[in-house]
């Protein structure tokens, strides 16, 4: 049985320094040890400018019903984040916070914008390339903002598997 990694950013920085790493982690939920191989990594404006050009590429028809939205990109899921949805923070690729488009009534207004975290390190360790990268976080992008319009994690699911 394979080793969890020590917690904290800094012991898995420590343990994972060279340019192609190997992590071997034990997922809480499952209970079985994953790989996690990652040759590239990005500074954050250059990962930021990937996620807006994501955000860019979504297609007019679903960009022109998006407002009060805002899109940010943190390293990692907060401890409080993670243990509110019960998960390992590496494991959170994003989060939609807000009032689902479908289930806005005609009163909805002067309210905070609706936000989507993109995390970086966790989607970082799951690509060996930028293009990999790319994908990835044109994925994740997509379901966050399939949140947005009201879609539940079973229905975006469903859906990535149709296509």
């Amino acid at each position: 049985m394979a080793k969890p990694l020590p917690s904290g950013l800094d012991s898995i920085k420590s343990t994972c320094r060279a340019k192609l790493q190997v992590c071997i982690r034990e997922s809480k939920a499952k209970a079985l040890p994953y790989i996690i191989l990652s040759l590239e990594r990005l500074d954050s404006e250059t990962f930021l400018k990937l996620v807006e050009d994501e955000v860019n590429r979504i297609p007019d028809f679903f960009r022109s019903k998006i407002a009060n939205l805002q899109v940010m990109v943190l390293p990692i899921a907060p401890q409080e984040l993670a243990e509110r949805l019960g998960k390992d923070p590496w494991s959170i690729l994003g989060v939609y916070q807000g009032v689902p488009y479908n289930r806005r009534g005609p009163f909805y207004g002067n309210v905070l914008p609706d936000t989507i975290i993109i995390f970086q390190k966790p989607i970082e360790v799951r690509c060996s390339t930028e293009q990999e990268m790319r994908e990835l976080v044109r994925r994740v992008t997509i379901h966050e903002i399939g949140h947005y319009f009201g879609f539940s994690d079973e229905e975006l699911y469903r859906l990535e598997k149709e296509k």
